[in-house]
């Protein structure tokens, strides 16, 4: 490993009842930084042995609490980070509910909040109201910040009361409520709108994106791009690459193209709310997999390296 990933000294993500990753994503991150909760200030969370820790095992690369194989990082990035007293952005993902049940993210319906995340969300916006330095809070990435309540209102009273100058939204959506929602946005807090696809076609959507509408989504995402024109916020798409849609990556790239999409990401499937019988099935991307040729003749259509992708290939 050459370089250095600066997720842990740029990224922190709040999760279920306080838990904090110094990732973009929980599920990349095997041990826990503490609970935020227990800190009056990021500066504080930032001095704590254990974030401390975990930091170290990237300074010295040994990556002891990271997911390699899921996260893609190459080893590529090559300064060496710094000491931090706050984070560059914040992943809010302490309410998982969704109007959708995609297969990718959990295997029922979620439209529950508990006390304790708007205790967590309560204490978030206070460390929030002293940051002194440019901070984006993405929600969400456990569900979606419209179909949640507790998210939907945090928005709506931001718009209202924007936190400071220096908070920023990235709203991290499935995009079929943005039309009705989007009305009661202050446009001037918002830096990023990131939607979900993961299909090109009505099929396959009703398979990734159960029970949601395809046409719904085109609709709200031309909708949006047109919102976007008046607003220069930046406008990304992302894909969960499985079995059921690896073979539409270049249409999806086509649709995403052609509605004017500033960045198209794409990530591969985890286990996070299946059996590992399943997972497998879905792992179109592990090379044990039986269409996994098909998948890497199907990458190779595209742009790969393009979309950070070289490392589904590199072993190939």
């Amino acid at each position: 490993m050459q370089g250095y990933c600066g997720a842990p000294f740029e990224s922190l993500s709040i999760g279920i009842d306080g838990a904090t990753f110094l990732c973009s994503c929980e599920g990349w991150m095997t041990k826990s930084a503490g609970n935020i909760l227990d800190y009056k200030s990021f500066k504080e969370f930032y001095s704590s042995p254990t974030v401390l820790e975990i930091q170290q095992t990237i300074l010295d690369k040994t990556y002891s609490y990271c997911n390699l194989n899921s996260c893609g990082f190459n080893g590529n990035e090559s300064s060496r980070p710094e000491p931090v007293n706050s984070p560059d952005k914040i992943f809010l993902t302490y309410d998982r509910s969704c109007q959708l049940q995609c297969p990718s993210c959990r295997d029922e319906l979620i439209n529950t909040v508990t006390s304790k995340a708007y205790q967590v969300n309560k204490h978030v916006e206070k460390l929030l109201y002293d940051v002194d330095k440019d901070i984006c809070v993405n929600v969400t990435g456990s569900g979606d910040p419209f179909a949640s309540k507790l998210f939907r209102d945090l928005i709506y009273k931001w718009s209202e009361n924007p936190l400071s100058s220096y908070v920023k939204l990235e709203l991290q959506t499935n995009g079929l409520m943005l039309q009705k929602c989007w009305p009661n946005i202050n446009p001037s807090i918002v830096d990023i709108i990131r939607i979900s696809f993961d299909a090109a076609t009505k099929e396959t959507y009703s398979k990734t994106r159960f029970p949601g509408n395809f046409d719904t989504l085109l609709e709200n995402v031309s909708y949006i791009a047109d919102q976007r024109k008046k607003y220069n916020f930046t406008l990304m798409a992302d894909f969960v690459i499985q079995t059921d849609n690896y073979l539409e990556m270049a249409d999806y790239i086509k649709i995403c193209t052609d509605f004017g999409f500033d960045q198209i990401d794409f990530t591969v499937i985890q286990p996070w709310a299946m059996s590992q019988k399943v997972f497998k099935e879905k792992a179109v991307w592990q090379s044990d997999h039986i269409d996994y040729k098909k998948f890497i003749s199907s990458l190779k259509s595209i742009d790969y390296n393009n979309y950070g992708l070289g490392w589904l290939v590199d072993g190939y």
